[in-house]
C-alpha cells in the first residue's frame, strides 16, 4: 500500500509529466520543427467570461525546410489571400461539456467577396515566430473546471533547392494546454462593465503606428464587455447598438444574458425592452 505523501508526489509527478510532454512532438512528427501554445498572460487560469488570448509559436533551426503557416487564425469575410502551401488549424476541448462553440451555434466566418492577394512565402527560422489568438472569440466557458485545449496545426515542408518548393507536402502538428476556469467575483465583473461602458461611449483614441497605449487599452475594454456575458454587460451593448454601434450586435448575440425570445425575434425588439 502506498503511503498518503508518497501517493501525493507519484500523482503530482504525473501530472507534470503529462504537462511537460503536451508540448513535445510526437512520434511522427519531425524533431527539427518547435510548436508551442501557452497563455498570453502567463497564467492558465481565467474567470468565467473572461477574454483568454493565447499564442502559439513555431521555429526550426532547419533552413528553408519549413514555411511559415499562411492566413493563420485568419476569420476575416473579406478578401481571398493565395498561399503555397494553406496552413488548416483547428481547435478541440474535453471534456465535450461546459463550454460551447459560437461557430457551431450561430456559424462561422465566410468569404463573400473582395480582392485576391498573394501571401509572399517566408521559412522558418531559429527565431519563434508568433501568432495570437483569441481564444474566447470563438469558445465560451460556462463551468469551473479544467479543460484541455487540444490545436492541431498543418505546416507546410518543402526544399528550396527542389521541386519540392512549388509542392510543398505538409507536416501536422499537435499541442495542447490546459486552462483553468473560475467563478467570476462580482466586484471584478461591475469594473469591466465599468470600463467597458466608458469605452463603447467614449471616442475612439487616434490609430498610430505602433498602437499607442491608450487606444489598447480602448480596444481592450470593449472586447472585455463583449466577452463577459453578464445581463449589466448585455443592457450597455444594447444601448450600444441603439448608439449605431454596429459591432455591438454580434456581441450581444453571442451574449447568454440575451432572452431566448431576442434570438427569435432579433436584436431590435430586445433594444426597445431594454431602452
Amino acid at each position: 500500500m502506498i503511503r498518503p505523501k508518497l501517493q501525493w508526489f507519484v500523482l503530482t509527478a504525473g501530472l507534470l509529466a503529462s504537462s511537460m510532454l503536451g508540448q513535445q512532438p510526437a512520434a511522427s512528427e519531425p524533431v527539427d520543427l518547435q510548436v508551442q501554445i501557452r497563455s498570453d498572460t502567463g497564467s492558465n487560469r481565467f474567470r468565467i467570461g473572461e477574454v483568454i488570448p493565447i499564442e502559439v509559436l513555431l521555429s526550426s533551426p532547419t533552413p528553408n525546410r519549413y514555411l511559415e503557416p499562411c492566413a493563420l487564425f485568419r476569420e476575416s469575410n473579406f478578401g481571398f489571400p493565395q498561399c503555397r502551401f494553406f496552413s488548416r488549424w483547428s481547435f478541440s476541448i474535453t471534456p465535450e461539456t461546459g463550454w460551447m462553440d459560437y461557430t457551431k451555434q450561430y456559424g462561422g466566418p465566410h468569404t463573400f467577396g473582395g480582392p485576391t492577394f498573394e501571401v509572399p512565402t517566408h521559412y522558418l527560422t531559429t527565431q519563434a515566430l508568433k501568432f495570437s489568438y483569441v481564444l474566447t472569440n470563438r469558445f465560451r466557458f460556462e463551468k469551473p473546471g479544467g479543460y484541455t485545449i487540444h490545436f492541431q496545426l498543418d505546416v507546410g515542408a518543402g526544399d528550396v533547392e527542389t521541386k519540392a518548393q512549388a509542392h510543398p507536402h505538409g507536416t501536422t502538428v499537435t499541442r495542447d494546454i490546459v486552462l483553468q476556469i473560475v467563478p467570476a467575483d462580482a466586484q471584478w465583473q461591475k469594473g469591466i462593465v465599468r470600463q467597458g461602458t466608458e469605452a463603447w461611449f467614449a471616442p475612439t483614441p487616434r490609430e498610430t503606428d505602433p498602437p499607442s497605449q491608450s487606444l489598447l487599452d480602448y480596444k481592450q475594454a470593449r472586447s472585455a464587455l463583449c466577452t463577459l456575458g453578464t445581463p449589466e454587460a448585455a443592457r450597455v451593448l444594447a444601448k450600444a447598438i441603439l448608439s449605431s454601434y454596429r459591432e455591438a450586435e454580434n456581441c450581444l448575440q453571442r451574449s447568454p444574458a440575451s432572452p431566448t425570445a431576442s434570438k427569435r425575434c432579433g436584436v431590435f425588439w430586445l433594444t426597445r425592452v431594454w431602452r
